[in-house]
């Protein structure tokens, strides 16, 4: 059967409403052109879009699936990814945009995967995992999982029809086209930049006068000294997967001193599940906070269960993510995943916890921990550190050995010019084991 884009605009809203959303992405998107026909919805660098440019784009798209009900979105451009998403929802067609650098194999892996799940047969929609420690899968999910959290999730992230929000990334990653969608739900405006320099982020920004910022804390790192209240005023940073590191955080207020930090903790499987301030974490290193409305948090021998009426389709609540965590008198404290513990010679160490020492260091950059299994003495942790100009590893090294217990004193150290990221913009660690297998110092 082909399927192909209704001419008329007017019936493709009343398919939509037929689908059962209350006030479904293209309704509030035609209401926002009619209000305001030449309000920016959309900036990608030095291209604007308004409102109305949406829908006349949208209207443009035609779609054809001969065998199946699933299409896989391969292009790598925002701007079609996004509209080609809402269109394919529209019209019953149910999207997976993929990941960038996504191998022909793999794609056909996850086509065969996705004919053949019965889960698909109850969502509107596809997103794939990170994939960081090997092939990605598909999430099946429903519109009203996300839409139906856009009020709460737009209140406590004081996003509304003023709001100009810029991200860096890819749509495949469900963290930006969750955000995506709730800001152009409200009427805001959403800026999306495709260069790599962290430099050129900024000026765009401040171009768009950008109220709201919202990146993985990878990249936030590397934006933060780029970031100057002279140039730019920001009134919220958003970041999300887990926790931000204290020193990241004291980074960032002191760069944008009137900016209010929030942090949210979630997962594919459950969308958001809680969150808290950024000066919350400066009293209390890792904490995620308090869950969100008709979310509910629950320990099982420090596991962290969570029910929620807005995961993924087929997941059966309470669901963990093998995510262990403790409630403090601030809310809920994360410890990370057993990946994030290293044992060496009978001691148990916390990796996020030494990174945040190292980045306490004013000589430090960036740095990342991992640790590699050793049938001597258990796990080895290595160190990767991007240095100031003006220090060498030795000079760190000496200076370091103040901020680290001795048990904690990485055994290898490696200097690197930045931390590898994956498209996710999640640390690349397939990358940083093998330079493992480099030179040591």
């Amino acid at each position: 059967m082909d399927f192909v884009l209704l001419p008329v605009l007017e019936e493709l809203v009343f398919l939509f409403s037929l689908r059962g959303w209350k006030l479904n992405m293209i309704q509030k998107i035609k209401a926002w052109a009619q209000e305001a026909p030449h309000r920016q919805a959309l900036v990608i660098d030095d291209k604007s879009y308004t409102y109305c440019d949406l829908l006349r784009m949208m209207n443009q798209i035609r779609l054809d699936s001969k065998s199946s009900d699933v299409c896989f979105i391969v292009e790598h451009r925002p701007l079609e990814q996004l509209m080609t998403f809402l269109v394919a929802v529209s019209l019953g067609i149910k999207p997976v945009i993929c990941h960038p650098n996504l191998s022909p194999e793999i794609q056909q892996a996850l086509a065969s995967e996705a004919s053949a799940s019965d889960l698909r047969l109850e969502a509107d929609f596809g997103i794939l995992t990170s994939g960081t420690s090997g092939k990605p899968k598909i999430l099946w999910r429903t519109i009203s999982s996300w839409v139906d959290f856009f009020a709460e999730q737009n209140r406590i992230f004081h996003m509304d029809q003023k709001t100009s929000l810029f991200l860096k990334g890819n749509f495949s990653f469900s963290g930006n086209l969750n955000m995506a969608l709730a800001v152009l739900y409200e009427g805001g405006q959403l800026i999306i930049s495709d260069k790599p320099s962290p430099r050129s982020w900024v000026q765009l920004c401040q171009t768009c006068q950008v109220s709201h910022l919202y990146l993985l804390p990878s990249l936030l790192q590397v934006l933060a000294s780029h970031l100057n209240s002279r140039e730019l005023d920001l009134s919220y940073i958003i970041s999300s997967s887990q926790t931000l590191p204290v020193p990241l955080i004291r980074d960032l207020y002191d760069r944008q001193p009137t900016c209010d930090i929030i942090v949210f903790y979630g997962a594919s499987e459950l969308s958001f599940i809680s969150w808290c301030k950024g000066r919350e974490i400066l009293d209390n290193p890792n904490l995620v906070g308090r869950a969100f409305k008709n979310v509910q948090i629950k320990l099982k021998n420090n596991k962290i269960y969570v029910t929620t009426p807005y995961a993924a389709v087929g997941v059966r609540c309470p669901y963990t993510v093998e995510d262990y965590g403790h409630f403090s008198k601030a809310g809920l404290i994360l410890e990370g995943r057993p990946s994030d513990w290293a044992n060496y010679a009978g001691t148990k160490l916390h990796l996020p916890t030494i990174r945040q020492k190292l980045l306490s260091c004013s000589f430090v950059i960036d740095a990342f921990c991992l640790k590699l299994s050793s049938h001597l003495a258990g796990d080895e942790v290595h160190a990767f550190l991007v240095l100031k100009d003006s220090i060498s590893l030795s000079e760190a090294k000496k200076s370091i050995a103040s901020v680290l217990l001795a048990t904690e004193q990485p055994k290898y150290w490696h200097t690197i010019d930045a931390i590898p990221l994956m498209d996710s913009s999640k640390v690349d660690v397939q990358q940083l084991k093998k330079l493992c297998q480099k030179r040591t110092h």
